[in-house]
């Protein structure tokens, strides 16, 4: 049975109209920020290291990290305008995908990459965030061999 449309001609288009206008930004910023790694990476490369200043060579990886985290944040975020658009083409933008009921319009306006109405967006939050098992050693597990105590350091006098 074919799924009711939810969505009307206008709002789709709208809808769309700002995932791609989102594509093309996150686009140019995604390049901008390859350019800068890129002239970071030839600049190290350029130099010989000598008279670098160690707090300098700091504040330049701090800056290529925050660059890389940048990219892959651009990167899954340019995935995830991607994937909506396809569902898009496919005729399945706007269900949830978990259980397969419209999400709200609302939600679609604020969030347009969104794939779960609100209650399995919560679902799966929760499950993602299950914490790990505990110890079979309990919560503060004793150590396996207890350290000996250290002597007080005896001096060259006291040795005689």
């Amino acid at each position: 049975m074919p799924r009711k449309r939810i969505l009307a001609p206008k709002t789709l288009m709208a809808l769309r109209t700002a995932l791609e206008q989102e594509q093309a930004r996150l686009r140019t910023t995604l390049e901008r920020v390859q350019r800068d790694l890129q002239a970071m990476a030839e600049a190290h490369g350029e130099e010989n290291g000598y008279g670098t200043h160690l707090a300098d060579v700091s504040s330049e990886t701090h800056q290529q990290e925050v660059l890389l985290a940048e990219r892959q944040s651009l990167e899954t975020a340019l995935v995830q305008v991607q994937e909506a658009l396809e569902r898009m083409d496919a005729g399945t933008y706007g269900y949830c995908v978990d259980c397969g009921e419209p999400i709200p319009l609302a939600r679609l306006r604020a969030m347009p990459t969104a794939l779960r109405d609100i209650q399995c967006q919560r679902a799966y939050e929760s499950k993602a965030q299950v914490s790990p098992a505990p110890s079979p050693l309990g919560r503060f597990p004793k150590p396996l061999v207890t350290p000996e105590p250290e002597g007080r350091p005896t001096t060259p006098s006291e040795e005689k």
